[in-house]
């Protein structure tokens, strides 16, 4: 393991323990509820899950075309929907319904 793949690791747990954050404040940010903010996290997933794919270097972007788009785009929903379930129902204050509601208590 180099110092390279640590860095990507990294990069990627951050990427990981972000989502709820980074969802909670754009969605009081733009003041979304309900199923605009459920839009909002699956985008968030999606960008997150394109990120850490990118930083797994499992998409390698000069050599994507429409041959190889199906297999790029499955990968990228299905990890985007584990992130987008795993900020849809976290345990933390800002998921178990948090995401559905400004959350100003």
């Amino acid at each position: 393991m180099t110092w390279n793949d640590i860095f990507r690791f990294v990069i990627m747990a951050l990427i990981a323990f972000l989502g709820s954050p980074v969802t909670q404040w754009l969605k009081n940010q733009f003041k979304l509820e309900d199923r605009w903010a459920l839009l909002l996290t699956g985008v968030v997933a999606a960008i997150f899950a394109l990120g850490e794919m990118t930083l797994a270097q499992v998409i390698n972007w000069k050599d994507f075309n429409l041959e190889n788009f199906p297999a790029v785009f499955a990968g990228v929903f299905t990890l985007a929907t584990v992130y987008y379930q795993w900020l849809k129902n976290s345990p933390s204050k800002l998921g178990a319904g948090g995401l559905l509601s400004r959350g100003e208590e």
